[in-house]
């Protein structure tokens, strides 16, 4: 059935006197109920005046702090009956979160206007919106019992809640001319939390309902409102059924942008018969097949010649390519004995794939990069044990460190670079067409490090990052755990380093994550995102580079819960990024737990 159109609180019509002439009471009322003044303010108080300019900004109306044309217009607008506060919070989190992923909802009873079989379809469709980018799932529940989550349609006086307006005037005295309302995640909702109440007074139709229903869920969830006018969260209706940027944003930083796809432990069977049984187990992702995706796992046991390289099968499990140990003979001649030793993805032959695997002993001077023939893996250079080292680099030190860089800009991880923590060595690689390596750049022992960044701590850890989104990882983080110490290099075209982010000795770490505990970890995350994380305290961070400011899309700790069900709570803990879906988008996080068979891979959403 058609209903009266709701009156205008306020009129429009008019000049600017006349609108004046409308500040009553109503007026107030209006304001006492979303929260921009105190339920004892009084008309033209300095409280009264202050509240409307508040108002008036939130509306991005001008902020004269009088009752005019434009304030009566937005003020007769349909909104959410939540109370924004003094100002809406440019999309803050909730204060509360549901503590579990999957919730259930019911239907108590369904409007006049859309039929039950389209609100049950619109409703749905809102809370697949919501679990498309978090990791919360929904369920319908159609008998008696308790859920998570009611919804119905409700006239004027439904208690324990807020009044709703019918079809306009006051309700005890105030004018809400809200179309629903919701109550946040425990324990803040208490017994009505996630409940989601809509206004049958209101000409509901489809349209509206696809706004409203996925606004209020968001509410249900732990979202308050968005200052964004085109946010599905903004506090006014705004015809918006899909969620926007603003919207994805606030809820994942609530409940993670992670999804997990492989949850095993702890404890755990490890994944593809590789059992993750010792504490010594290492990871890294690999091109085994020269495709250019670096969509295979290689995991290895330093000390026991122990290395398996896992095809993803694409069904929930993965499947062994290579596998020697524990003990084993380790791969292409390297015998992998020594707890020492270390290994990584690197793009020897400038193809733009990361497809050999180099292996190096630190304080042995051994250095040797493989290539994979048809499974089969054959030294295309080979030093050691012992050995001189590489390109000039003797690797005499126990604390000698090495990674793939792209030094050049070209999109090709192809260079070494090493680094000697505490003593300020660095050295940059370059593979010559004679397959040897020549220093491109060169510091120590002792040196003075790079880019202004020392290396005079024992501390000191370094990896390649995307920091100009574009695709390539051509800067160098570098950072001091337990000091704050964070720091970006650029290499620049006289082939000098600069820095494009720098923080201490001491310093305060980088958007929010303080690196103040000699714990923490730090990787690129699909190459242009930073991921910062603090095994055995649950704290973890990842973190987005917005025309060279930080911002965290996620963040908790410390303590904090990790991430998507993965405590983080065992100081073992190491993360990388890998290219799951052999999309070639790194944009998969790995977890492991060494010793413990434990390991999880996680979606972004």
């Amino acid at each position: 059935m058609n209903k009266a159109q709701k009156p205008l609180l306020f009129s429009t019509t008019g000049n600017k006197d006349e609108a004046r002439e409308n500040t009553t009471e109503k007026v107030l009322a209006y304001l006492k109920y979303f929260g921009y003044v105190g339920k004892d303010s009084e008309l033209g108080s300095g409280e009264f005046k202050e509240g409307l300019t508040e108002y008036q900004k939130d509306a991005d109306i001008p902020a004269t702090g009088e009752f005019d044309l434009a304030t009566a217009d937005d003020m007769n607008k349909p909104c959410c009956g939540i109370p924004n506060g003094r100002a809406i919070a440019a999309f803050e989190a909730g204060a509360t979160k549901w503590s579990y992923f999957t919730l259930s909802y019911r239907f108590d009873n369904f409007c006049e206007e859309v039929s039950e079989a389209d609100c049950r379809r619109v409703i749905t469709a809102a809370f697949a919106k919501w679990s498309a980018v978090t990791p919360l799932l929904f369920r319908e529940i159609y008998g008696p019992g308790a859920v998570d989550i009611r919804i119905g349609w409700y006239r004027r006086d439904h208690p324990p809640c807020n009044s709703f307006d019918g079809t306009g005037g006051l309700v005890n005295g105030e004018f809400t001319n809200v179309l629903a309302h919701a109550w946040p995640p425990p324990p803040i909702g208490s017994d009505l939390a996630g409940d989601v109440h809509f206004d049958e007074d209101e000409n509901w139709s489809i349209s509206l309902l696809e706004n409203v229903a996925l606004h209020e869920i968001g509410h249900a969830i732990g979202l308050k409102h968005s200052t964004v006018k085109t946010a599905v969260m903004y506090y006014r209706a705004n015809g918006q059924s899909n969620l926007q940027p603003d919207d994805i944003e606030g809820i994942q930083s609530i409940y993670s942008p992670f999804h997990p796809v492989i949850a095993e432990g702890d404890p755990g069977r490890g994944i593809g018969d590789y059992d993750l049984r010792s504490a010594a187990d290492r990871a890294f992702p690999f091109d085994y097949t020269g495709s250019g995706k670096a969509d295979h796992l290689c995991f290895y046991r330093p000390g026991t010649g122990t290395f398996w390289i896992l095809r993803n099968n694409f069904n929930g499990t993965f499947t062994a390519v290579y596998a020697q140990g524990d003990p084993g003979n380790g791969i292409g001649g390297y015998d992998l004995k020594s707890p020492a030793d270390r290994a990584f993805a690197f793009d020897f032959d400038h193809s733009g794939r990361l497809d050999h695997i180099a292996l190096y002993r630190p304080g042995t001077g051994t250095f040797w990069i493989l290539k994979n023939e048809n499974g089969n893996f054959r030294a295309v250079y080979a030093q050691g044990d012992p050995g001189r080292g590489i390109g000039g680099y003797d690797l005499r030190s126990t604390t000698d460190r090495a990674f793939a860089f792209d030094y050049d800009h070209s999109g090709k991880l192809d260079h070494v670079a090493l680094y000697r923590p505490g003593t300020g060595t660095f050295w940059i690689l370059k593979h010559e067409a004679d397959h040897n390596f020549r220093a491109v750049y060169q510091q120590g022992d002792p040196g003075l490090g790079i880019g202004g960044y020392d290396l005079k701590s024992p501390r000191d850890l370094a990896f390649a990052f995307d920091y100009e989104h574009s695709g390539k990882l051509d800067h160098i983080t570098l950072y001091r755990p337990g000091t704050g110490t964070f720091w970006i290099l650029q290499h620049k075209s006289d082939h000098s380093f600069a820095p494009v982010y720098s923080q201490g000795d001491p310093g305060q770490g980088v958007a929010g994550y303080d690196l103040k505990s000699a714990a923490d970890q730090a990787i690129a995350f699909d190459k242009d995102k930073l991921i910062l994380y603090r095994p055995g305290k649950g704290a973890f961070f990842l973190l987005k580079n917005d025309a060279g400011t930080f911002k965290s899309q996620y963040a908790v700790g410390d303590p904090g819960p990790g991430v998507a069900g993965y405590d983080l709570r065992s100081s073992a803990d190491q993360a990388f990024s890998f290219d799951f879906n052999s999309s070639g988008s790194a944009d998969h996080l790995v977890f492991i737990r060494p010793g413990t068979g434990t390991i999880w891979i996680f979606r972004k959403l």
